[in-house]
């Protein structure tokens, strides 16, 4: 949250924000950022989330999985190519 009128100038000009309300997404390191396009509605937003930014589970690092996801890796790991 950057009030673009007060200490926040700085940042706003480095992120290129113009206008109120801007809403900027950053994802796997990006530095720039992205504009989020979409509605500004609850549901809007929440489907981008959920669609662009929430951690789905990783069979490498299964952190973000639920435990099923997770039970069911470690399963899959324990099993030989041929067992699969």
């Amino acid at each position: 949250d950057v009030d673009c009128t007060a200490e926040g100038e700085e940042v706003c000009s480095k992120f290129d924000v113009k206008g109120y309300p801007t809403i900027k997404y950053f994802l796997n390191g990006d530095e720039e950022g992205e504009d989020y396009q979409g509605g500004r509605d609850y549901d809007s937003l929440k489907k981008h989330v959920e669609e662009n930014l929430e951690i789905k589970c990783d069979v490498t690092d299964p952190v973000g999985g639920t435990e099923k996801e997770k039970a069911y890796i470690e399963k899959m790991k324990q099993e030989t190519v041929e067992e699969r």
